[in-house]
């Protein structure tokens, strides 16, 4: 299949990547990440994009303005086809409300429309959007902050301020030699066993805590707050040396933080 390069924006391009990256997930082995929410279809999206300007001379699949915008990339064009993208391909979406924060959304897809979707998306998509997509969605799934992470630290970020339009060219100046397949996937299953494990000690840890304090609150006598502890604490107070004095102001850092070799270089101080 020829690729060809974007120069506008394309909604049905748009509309394509955002159903193949929902098709994806469909197909995860954990039930969690087999949802996604905008901030997910955004950023996977983000990086189709920038996998395709890697290869096509800084020149994305979508041909869509994306901006640095609070915390990461962002495109109005791209959010705006999330849910008629998704819904067209017979995706379910769930509204949530939270007491915590705002009511948020998550798109699922049944396995029959996700492989329909998967099968359609190989005549239309470019190989270097699908391995792309794959090899992230399998990666981080619904982990937000990991993708955020990713997405914070690629090139064309790391070479923008705030508000900007972001330059994809960077990604083609400054791109290391991709790994190939065999070692991504490797990474990746390396990764989520990882995080399985960190999981399953978390879990461990906290069962021992728990009966650690149970324990405790049982032999334990109850701590005496009376004068003692009051001189003990005094005591201890000045053992520390003076209070360290507090100071109340504005803190200003140059603009030109965001253009320095600093967000760019890793091994700068």
């Amino acid at each position: 299949m020829q690729e060809v390069l974007a120069t506008a924006v394309d909604p049905a391009r748009v509309d394509a990547l955002l159903q193949f990256i929902l098709a994806v997930a469909a197909c995860e082995d954990e039930p969690r990440d087999r949802e996604l929410g905008p901030i997910h279809l955004l950023k996977y999206a983000f990086l189709a994009d920038l996998a395709h300007a890697e290869r096509y001379a800084g020149q994305t699949y979508t041909g869509v303005p994306w901006r640095f915008h609070h915390f990461g990339p962002w495109s109005a064009e791209v959010f705006e086809r999330i849910e008629p993208a998704l819904l067209a391909i017979g995706a379910e979406a769930k509204h949530i409300s939270s007491r915590y924060a705002d009511d948020f959304t998550r798109y699922r897809l049944g396995r029959s429309d996700a492989e329909r979707v998967r099968t359609a998306s190989e005549g239309v998509l470019p190989l270097t959007t699908q391995s792309r997509v794959a090899f992230a969605v399998h990666e981080f799934g619904s982990d937000t902050a990991s993708l955020l992470r990713a997405v914070y630290l690629s090139q064309p970020m790391v070479n923008a301020a705030p508000e900007e339009i972001l330059d994809f060219a960077a990604a083609v100046r400054e791109t290391s030699p991709q790994r190939g397949p065999a070692e991504q996937g490797s990474s990746s299953r390396t990764r989520r066993e990882r995080r399985r494990r960190v999981e399953e000690i978390r879990a461990e840890v906290q069962k021992r805590l728990a009966v650690r304090a149970a324990v405790g609150a049982a032999l334990e006598p109850a701590p005496r707050y009376d004068e003692v502890f009051a001189e003990g604490v005094e005591w201890l107070d000045r053992l520390a040396g003076d209070t360290v004095p507090s100071i109340t102001g504005d803190l200003t850092i140059a603009d030109d933080i965001w253009k320095s070799r600093t967000r760019r270089d890793p091994d700068v101080p």
